[in-house]
């Protein structure tokens, strides 16, 4: 486990690999880290996903544009709802907060999030132990499931 500090007396204690967590917990994860790295929650994400519309306009590929499409859709709205996709991935690392066992609940993603950053919880803070605890998930992957990913014909766009 590891700890942070939030302020002087909030304290998160966070599994320290993949393997620790429950299994519920590692199969949100990967699904909010699919998420993430298909659709994306940011002004970032948001341009990516344009340059790529004009490429595969530019291309004459209409299915794939009209895929792009709809990631730009899901990624606008994202935004403008303000969901942090790639923020809701450090609540699947929680174990506690102040010594009080954290149960994982989509319905709550936002309003834990608030409540963290009430807390003092920064993007700083985040991004953080979300790039350190990341680095640990995606080694602890199974190589082999990943290439057998990176081969197959996957969906361009998330089904919401």
């Amino acid at each position: 486990m590891r700890e942070i500090k939030l302020g002087f007396r909030n304290k998160i204690k966070l599994y320290d690999s993949c393997k620790e967590m429950p299994i519920t917990r590692y199969h949100e994860l990967q699904k909010l880290a699919m998420i993430d790295m298909g659709i994306g929650s940011t002004v970032e994400d948001f341009n990516g996903h344009f340059s790529k519309l004009h490429a595969y306009i530019a291309n004459d590929k209409k299915e794939d544009s009209i895929n792009e499409m709809k990631n730009v859709f899901k990624n606008f709205y994202l935004m403008i709802d303000r969901v942090g996709v790639w923020s809701y991935s450090i609540l699947c690392f929680i174990h506690s907060i102040n010594n009080k066992e954290y149960e994982l609940s989509e319905d709550r993603y936002k309003e834990d999030i608030l409540l963290l950053s009430k807390k003092g919880l920064t993007v700083k803070d985040c991004e953080d132990q979300i790039n350190e605890l990341k680095k640990k998930f995606i080694t602890n992957w199974n190589h082999i499931f990943l290439q057998d990913i990176m081969e197959q014909q996957m969906p361009t766009s998330y089904q919401m």
